[in-house]
């Protein structure tokens, strides 16, 4: 609830009192969860909360990743996009307090998801070079990262551009049609 006022306002406009209106708790209660305002505007990018909203999605869809790896790469497009929007006001905010923190835990993240997204695709592209994994999980990535900075970028507009780049591994398991010359 916090984060679109975050987005909107920025860290430094930001007031506690008005993250606690918005959040429906009382001033205190807010800072019994978060001490600081920086605890607070870069809860998105801590350790724990990030793992729990991967937990949440390996627990719904990993075993989807061997059954039927195409649905697994639907979850996946909307793991990422969750996961973007989610850490985005962090992001944001740790650019504005100039935080050099968050970046050995968001790469650890996204290299998790991704790690997992080669080994389906693996296993839904048997025929794709460790190049094509790697060319199509950097692709990913970087959309995702883009999506973490680019404030224009829709949740919608996110999970449209994964689905187009994780469509390049479809193709990879159709035949190529020789043109008569």
């Amino acid at each position: 609830m916090v984060a679109p006022l975050l987005l909107e306002r920025g860290v430094r406009r930001l007031t506690m009192r008005e993250a606690a209106r918005v959040a429906y708790v009382s001033v205190g209660a807010l800072y019994h969860y978060f001490p600081t305002k920086r605890d607070l505007v870069l809860h998105g990018l801590q350790q724990e909360p990030l793992e729990r909203f991967c937990h949440d999605y390996f627990a719904k869809y990993f075993g989807l990743r061997s059954q039927d790896p195409w649905k697994f790469f639907d979850g996946f497009v909307e793991f990422q996009a969750e996961a973007c929007m989610f850490v985005r006001p962090s992001v944001q905010a740790a650019v504005e307090l100039g935080s050099e923190a968050f970046w050995p835990t968001l790469e650890g993240v996204i290299e998790l998801g991704l790690a997992k997204f080669a080994d389906a695709l693996r296993l839904a592209v048997p025929v794709a070079t460790d190049l094509d994994v790697t060319r199509l999980a950097r692709s990913v990535r970087h959309v995702f990262i883009a999506g973490m900075f680019d404030r224009s970028m829709t949740a919608h507009e996110l999970r449209e551009e994964i689905r187009t780049v994780i469509e390049g591994a479809r193709s990879l398991t159709r035949p190529v049609v020789a043109s008569s010359a």
